[in-house]
């Protein structure tokens, strides 16, 4: 059955929209609109490892047609003093106009594909507001929250980070096994506020030798030893680092 549920949890600034769906429209277009009430000359598109900006006005005939444009998991608009952004996990066409964020949610086209879009949907969605200045919203730790919710499982174990970092806008992207099967750990990193940075990585774990390496995996520069990692990031930059466990 079609529903939607609205939640808010205690003390915090992000409305959450849990809704399913059945859809069987004609040439239809569904979308949900949030007048943020923030002029704003531009809108903050979230894409992966980065975010662009788009104009979020009408002034010129090329803005004039594009509808919408496309994003990842949120858009925000903001200014010097406050902002406010609407996230998603699945639905990536968006719109901005006079302070107004419109998120596509549903199509019905019959060209090319009749079918786009028909039937039963499952989607979430979320209003989120913040005071202060854009660093402060931590739209990517609340775009994985929505993304990727916890998991809970019975039982019971210790709890523990594999890596610090001394820096909120450097994001661990993935950990995992290097794909020639020499048992190295691969870990990538990027700079996700658009920014130059300089951070201090901790490795929580043993580990014989680290290496900087392209992302194929092939070492490029060695890194010093002794559990503490100096990285210098450019403005959205990816950094893969090789950490080798033989020998241990």
């Amino acid at each position: 059955m079609p529903s939607q549920t609205v939640s808010l949890a205690a003390g915090d600034t992000e409305l959450l929209f849990d809704t399913r769906a059945e859809w069987g429209e004609r040439h239809r277009l569904l979308k949900v609109s949030f007048d943020t009430g923030i002029e704003a000359l531009e809108a903050v598109h979230q894409i992966q490892f980065g975010y662009l900006r788009r104009p979020a006005q009408r002034s010129r005939r090329y803005d004039m047609d594009r509808f919408e444009v496309p994003q990842h998991t949120w858009t925000a608009l903001y200014d010097a003093t406050h902002g406010a952004a609407v996230l998603n996990d699945c639905k990536y066409g968006v719109s901005c106009r006079d302070g107004v964020i419109g998120l596509s949610l549903l199509r019905a086209p019959t060209y090319p594909d009749a079918q786009a879009d028909q039937g039963s949907h499952h989607f979430r969605y979320a209003y989120r507001v913040w005071d202060g200045p854009f660093d402060a919203a931590a739209l990517n730790t609340a775009g994985e929250r929505l993304n990727i919710p916890l998991v809970t499982v019975k039982g019971a174990m210790r709890l523990s980070s594999l890596l610090a970092v001394d820096d909120g806008a450097i994001v661990t992207e993935s950990v995992k096994l290097a794909e020639d099967g020499s048992g190295d750990l691969i870990v990538r990193l990027y700079e996700c506020a658009g920014g130059d940075r300089r951070v201090t990585l901790r490795p929580v774990f043993a580990y014989c030798a680290a290496h900087e390496c392209t992302l194929a995996e092939e070492k490029t520069a060695g890194l010093p030893s002794g559990g503490v990692l100096p990285l210098s990031f450019r403005t959205f930059e990816i950094k893969t680092l090789r950490f080798s466990r033989t020998g241990l």
